[in-house]
């Protein structure tokens, strides 16, 4: 380390690294003082009141850890990873949180939020600092563009785990994505996020309610519905009820908005030549009082929630 490790010259090739960062956290030791783990918990888990967030497990807080899993493999079960401490790593790749406490974290990041530090220095972090074909780079965050979307954040991989997360400055939205297998699709799913608010963004006059028209409360039959040929998503945007292929990398690419008749009776759109086009759906009451839909050739789907 005295003699330096280079394996090319300064600001040639972008190469992460996670050695690089443990340096950083013994700098950090070394600039104020105190430990890592101390000075993380004093300058920004207290003030931003993140209680869920843990620099790294040990066996006095695993059993509040999320399992990690290797990959799916064809005909088996998951694998489960045992447990690893990052210890002298934790400022690379240690640390363990919620969804909840990561939007804490990028609020802090938003500009006019001064938490942490002032908005100079958000912006020198959020500014790309080195760009190549892959990825271009700020100071801690990756920096993309997506939909003409421009998203700062970070994605993260640790034994059994996979995570993807970021913030879209411009409309202060925060997307976060944890996931619990290698082979955790986090950053497809964050993809997919953006995706949908670009559709809302760009179709956001189709989402609004007319003149006088009232609102109707679609609580009762949003949710996922299963078939012999997939599973579908019916949510609510403003007045409209919108069909989602939650299994497709762009979610949006079917979407479709249906026409309210009267009731719980709705019409497909006419635009997807492969998805019924003009077909009449109607939600009723299934036998143990769950909703089902029924389509205008007789097809039903039955509503039903993920367990975890």
């Amino acid at each position: 380390m005295k003699e330096g490790i280079s394996f090319f010259e300064t600001s040639e090739i972008l190469k992460y690294s996670n050695f690089g960062y443990t340096l950083l956290g013994q700098i950090i030791e070394a600039v104020a003082g105190q430990n890592y783990s101390e000075y993380i918990q004093k300058e920004i888990l207290i003030p931003l009141e993140m209680k869920n967030t843990i620099i790294d497990m040990d066996e006095t807080n695993l059993t509040k850890h999320a399992t990690g899993y290797k990959r799916k493999l064809p005909k088996q079960e998951r694998e489960i990873f045992e447990h690893v401490s990052a210890n002298v790593m934790n400022s690379a790749t240690g640390l363990s949180s919620t969804v909840e406490d990561l939007i804490k974290f990028y609020r802090a990041h938003i500009f006019g939020n001064e938490s942490l530090f002032p908005d100079y220095i958000k912006r020198e972090m959020q500014r790309i600092q080195f760009k190549s074909k892959l990825a271009d780079w700020g100071l801690g965050f990756n920096v993309a563009n997506l939909l003409e979307l421009k998203i700062v954040g970070h994605g993260g991989g640790y034994p059994g785990f996979i995570t993807q997360s970021g913030l879209i400055q411009e409309d202060k939205i925060i997307i976060v994505v944890l996931t619990n297998a290698v082979d955790g699709p986090a950053r497809i799913l964050l993809e997919s996020i953006v995706r949908i608010f670009g559709h809302l963004t760009k179709k956001k006059e189709e989402f609004q309610p007319k003149p006088d028209e009232t609102i109707q409360n679609m609580k009762d039959i949003v949710g996922f519905y299963d078939s012999d040929w997939g599973t579908s998503l019916f949510s609510q945007i403003g007045p409209r009820l919108v069909l989602i292929a939650p299994g497709a990398d762009n979610p949006v690419e079917a979407l479709q908005i249906y026409k309210h008749d009267e009731g719980y009776k709705f019409t497909a759109p006419k635009e997807l030549p492969f998805a019924s086009p003009g077909q009449k759906i109607e939600f009723l009451d299934g036998p143990d009082g769950e909703k089902v839909f029924i389509d205008s050739h007789g097809g039903k789907s039955k509503r039903y929630k993920f367990s975890y």
